[in-house]
């Protein structure tokens, strides 16, 4: 359930604490799982606040299927970027989520290097080290290629709710800016879930297998 009340303004700005600031991609199957290297080098400012980014996700799903975990104004997108910081002394956990919509043409340039790097290895838990990241300013404001957008009309408004998983409780703030891809983009990560879509088929088929032994 989501709701509009205040808590947060806008991000005014990401910071890296060092100069040799690298991402650590790990492919999961139909999502990958980015770590700042090194860990807490990645600072969102909320407002008077800093909070340390824990990791950055981008799912999706497998053939036609809708991938966001989100939605807003119940629908959701074809996939969505996550960002879920640390828990914070007064804010507590917080994540961001960006949902993603595809477009023919043309691809978002920011996305480029990234989709490259990870496609060159589509094997289950392949670990991908990107020693030159883009800025998240840049990797979240490239809406249908106006690139002169400012971040803060991006980061403007979003919906709040709240969550309680494993970790404890999150807020979610989803940003109703939408990041547009190219389908050829979305079509290159849903390739790193072949090898997670045919594991996850031999585990039926050795349930099944087992079931049928035991009968």
């Amino acid at each position: 359930m989501c709701d509009n009340r205040r808590g947060l303004n806008y991000i005014a700005r990401w910071e890296t604490s060092t100069l040799d600031y690298k991402w650590m991609i790990t492919n999961k199957g139909e999502h990958i799982e980015i770590e700042t290297i090194p860990r807490r080098s990645l600072i969102s400012h909320v407002e008077d606040e800093k909070l340390f980014v824990d990791k950055i996700y981008i799912k999706w799903k497998s053939g036609k299927r809708l991938g966001s975990r989100h939605s807003f104004a119940g629908q959701r997108k074809a996939a969505e970027i996550g960002i879920i910081h640390e828990k914070h002394a007064t804010l507590g956990r917080i994540g961001f989520t960006f949902l993603i919509k595809t477009r023919h043409n043309p691809p978002n340039v920011e996305w480029k290097d990234l989709i490259e790097a990870v496609t060159t290895n589509r094997t289950l838990g392949t670990r991908t080290m990107i020693s030159n990241p883009p800025s998240l300013e840049n990797f979240l404001s490239d809406t249908h290629n106006r690139r002169g957008r400012h971040i803060r009309h991006i980061l403007n408004q979003p919906m709040r709710y709240e969550q309680e998983n494993g970790c404890g409780k999150v807020t979610w703030f989803i940003f109703t800016r939408i990041i547009h891809i190219s389908t050829s983009q979305l079509t290159l990560l849903k390739s790193l879930g072949h090898a997670y879509q045919s594991t996850k088929s031999l585990k039926r088929y050795r349930a099944r297998n087992i079931c049928i032994t035991r009968n």
